[in-house]
């Protein structure tokens, strides 16, 4: 009885049109290529990314949408499908002539914003500060593998200044805000 082994090294697979399905470092660390949706199929799960951000006292009074710690960069494994982002955030608004704040999840690489939730808060200037905590969900269609970075964003609602004296972007010390980003297959 023999028995016969063999080892084959390699630096990349490619597959018959020269695309490389899986590279490695030397290392033995892999680097898959890109997956065509044929293979997997539409609707897959391709990759989960989330994070995790503490909240502080930061105070706004923009009628411009400004960033809050609320952010997230995901690397796309396919060029052409849907990038899913879910957001918990807290915000506190004090009273103006009213109290209302307007939120969105921004994608800032193409300027795209894929959930925008408008007069969050209360009519009138209700007297005492306001804490909403508030959950986000948007669909962003994907059209290359470049980075991307989702940010939560918070205003004064309408961009109006009497619409809510000072916002806390980040409600409050010792508080998380976090997002997650499911990419499925187009």
């Amino acid at each position: 009885e023999h028995n016969m082994s063999s080892i084959l090294k390699v630096d990349q697979l490619q597959d018959s049109g020269g695309n490389a399905i899986i590279t490695s470092d030397g290392s033995g660390n892999l680097t898959a290529g890109t997956i065509p949706s044929t293979v997997i199929g539409t609707g897959a799960l391709l990759q989960v990314v989330s994070s995790s951000n503490a909240g502080n006292s930061t105070n706004t009074t923009s009628i411009s949408y400004v960033d809050t710690v609320n952010t997230l960069n995901i690397t796309p494994l396919s060029s052409n499908s849907k990038i899913v982002v879910i957001a918990d955030h807290a915000i506190s608004i004090d009273a103006n002539s009213q109290q209302r704040a307007d939120i969105r999840i921004r994608e800032t690489v193409t300027s795209t914003t894929i959930t925008d939730k408008r007069y969050i808060g209360q009519d009138g200037a209700g007297g005492t500060q306001s804490n909403r905590s508030i959950a986000l969900c948007g669909v962003l269609t994907n059209s290359s593998t470049a980075q991307k970075t989702f940010k939560v964003q918070v205003r004064k609602a309408d961009g109006q200044s009497s619409e809510a004296g000072n916002i806390g972007l980040n409600w409050y010390n010792n508080a998380t805000h976090s997002m997650i980003a499911l990419e499925i297959a187009g």
